[in-house]
């Protein structure tokens, strides 16, 4: 479901609850919080949210027969000082008496309900971290990223690695996957890596993510630092120092004549 409500309105939408088992089946109704995990999968819960309080069912609970049928309401009922933006919700029929952690159990089924409060809508996305870990087998700069939504409205990523010389010079990029939508007041954590065996050598490399957000298509950046391969320098450092002799050889052999 998709709602949009002033602050101060309301609403009701309409579930309807099928019992596919032979037996008499006993269900609560229940409204959940959303969040996500790093992947962008949802995860309902009870207490993530206060727009939770905004919605209740008609009724607690319920019982269906055997191949039963039932349409149920809930009220969506919107306080004056509402904050613009997406709430996400879950609307629960569950079994009584069952005990579950997450949707997409027997016993369980959870509708998304996507409660927009009408104003105006803020894409921010923030940055918070951006750093290598460590080298990883065959060659891979693994970096972590710390992603987090401060707007009011769900964003859509897109990202990529991009790595500059030490004149910060574009040398190398690599789409990176940032997960699905990023829901409003969530953050996201998340390893990346790019292979930088076929980058030429440089003294220090400037390692970038750039991020692509939201409907309106804004871009975002962070950059680390990231020292060069050391022996990567011997063959120019030999080559100064063969150069150097031979100057020297040079001069003192035109002082001798």
């Amino acid at each position: 479901y998709t709602v949009t409500i002033a602050a101060g309105g309301e609403q009701m939408i309409s579930l309807t609850v099928k019992n596919d088992k032979t037996a008499t089946v006993n269900y609560n109704l229940l409204v959940l919080g959303a969040k996500q995990n790093n992947a962008g999968s949802p995860i309902f819960e009870s207490g993530l949210s206060e727009a939770e309080n905004w919605v209740g069912p008609e009724t607690e609970f319920i019982s269906l027969g055997g191949g039963k049928e039932k349409t149920v309401n809930f009220l969506i009922n919107i306080p004056g000082g509402a904050y613009p933006g997406f709430y996400y919700l879950g609307l629960a029929v569950q079994e009584r008496n069952l005990k579950v952690s997450g949707i997409g159990l027997s016993g369980r089924l959870v509708s998304i309900l996507s409660l927009q409060v009408a104003g105006e809508a803020r894409e921010i996305l923030q940055i918070n971290e951006w750093r290598k870990e460590k080298t990883a087998a065959g060659g891979q700069w693994s970096f972590k990223a710390g992603l987090e939504n401060k707007g009011n409205v769900d964003l859509p990523l897109r990202g990529e690695m991009v790595v500059g010389n030490w004149r910060k010079k574009a040398i190398g990029r690599q789409t990176v996957y940032l997960g699905n939508n990023l829901l409003p007041a969530t953050t996201r954590n998340l390893s990346l890596n790019f292979n930088q065996e076929k980058l030429p050598w440089s003294p220090w490399y400037w390692v970038s993510l750039e991020a692509n957000y939201g409907r309106t298509g804004q871009r975002l950046a962070a950059t680390y630092l990231v020292w060069g391969r050391p022996w990567g320098f011997l063959p120019a450092a030999l080559i100064i120092i063969i150069i150097g002799k031979m100057l020297s050889l040079i001069i003192q052999n035109h002082y001798l004549l």
